[in-house]
């Protein structure tokens, strides 16, 4: 089994932008402050992990634009998956048996407040988010 190679951990970063890796370690740091991690889960208001992220001072941006990058993150971190081998023992000199577990890193519920116009179909101007967070398996 091997760790996050500094590849991979690039990949995220440029795929799903620095925001959503404060995000992963904000609910890694929940996650740890639970009494047993992997079997519950916890809830987070979208007004608390703005301000562990640090932009509830930022008035350069609204806070329903803060709330939408957020709930844009939690989803992207719902999407990531792990990949998991775990090398069980050599067959032959080219052969090795391994088992592979592949699932979701995060289980992320998303609850969202806010206006939705009929031209659009897209939920607009947050008032209100809350994530929902579970370990994946």
């Amino acid at each position: 089994m091997t760790t996050l190679p500094w590849d991979a951990a690039e990949k995220i970063i440029n795929n799903f932008g620095f925001n959503t890796v404060k995000l992963q370690l904000i609910l890694a740091a929940h996650a740890m402050n639970q009494e047993e991690p992997w079997s519950g889960s916890f809830t987070l208001s979208g007004e608390d992990v703005i301000r562990n992220l640090g932009w509830s001072n930022r008035k350069d941006i609204s806070l329903s634009q803060k709330l939408s990058e957020l709930v844009g993150c939690a989803f992207a971190l719902d999407c990531l998956l792990v990949k998991v081998e775990w090398k069980e023992g050599q067959i032959s000199r080219h052969k090795t048996q391994v088992t592979v577990q592949t699932s979701r890193m995060w289980n992320i519920s998303i609850s969202a407040t806010g206006q939705k116009t009929l031209l659009s179909d897209q939920l607009e101007n947050l008032a209100k988010a809350e994530l929902q967070v579970q370990l994946g398996l």
